[in-house]
C-alpha cells in the first residue's frame, strides 16, 4: 500500500516528467552524475502539515507539501542565465495557482508556484522554484 503523501508527490512528478522532456530530471535519493555542459532539473519534496479537516469516523485529513525544483544550467558557451531563467518561468507556469493533478484517487491542488532563489556558482547557475500544494485524503493515510 502506498501513502497518500507519496501519491500526491507522484502526481506532481508525473506532471513535470510528461511536460518537460528536453532536460534530464533527477530526484532526491536517486544517484545522478550531471554532465558538465548539460542542464538538468533536480526535484526535492518536503512534506508539510497534516491536520484533521472534518469530523467523524469517515472524516478527511488535509495534507500539504512543497516541491522544490532546482534548474541547473552551465554558465558560458552562450547558455548562461537566460536559458535557466526561461526554464524556471516555464516550470512556474506549469504549476500555476489552481493547477489540479490526480494520481490514483488523490487529487492535488497547487496554491503557489514562484521563483524563490538562485544559486550562483563558477560553473553553474541554478534558479529555484517553489511549488506549494495541498490535498484532502481519507483519515486513514494509507489508501
Amino acid at each position: 500500500m502506498m501513502y497518500s503523501q507519496s501519491k500526491a508527490e507522484i502526481a506532481l512528478d508525473t506532471h513535470i516528467q510528461t511536460t518537460i522532456t528536453n532536460i534530464d530530471l533527477t530526484f532526491a535519493n536517486i544517484p545522478y552524475t550531471p554532465s558538465v555542459m548539460e542542464p538538468y532539473i533536480k526535484i526535492i519534496h518536503r512534506p508539510g502539515r497534516k491536520f484533521q479537516a472534518s469530523l467523524g469516523d469517515n472524516g478527511w485529513n488535509r495534507i500539504s507539501g512543497i516541491m522544490f525544483v532546482y534548474i541547473s544550467y552551465p554558465v558560458g558557451a552562450s547558455v548562461g542565465t537566460y536559458a535557466a531563467n526561461m526554464t524556471a518561468e516555464r516550470v512556474v507556469a506549469l504549476f500555476e495557482i489552481g493547477t489540479v493533478l490526480v494520481h490514483e484517487n488523490v487529487t492535488v491542488n497547487t496554491t503557489s508556484a514562484q521563483r524563490v532563489a538562485a544559486i550562483e556558482g563558477d560553473t553553474r547557475f541554478t534558479p529555484v522554484v517553489e511549488i506549494k500544494w495541498y490535498s484532502y485524503v481519507s483519515r486513514d493515510t494509507i489508501i
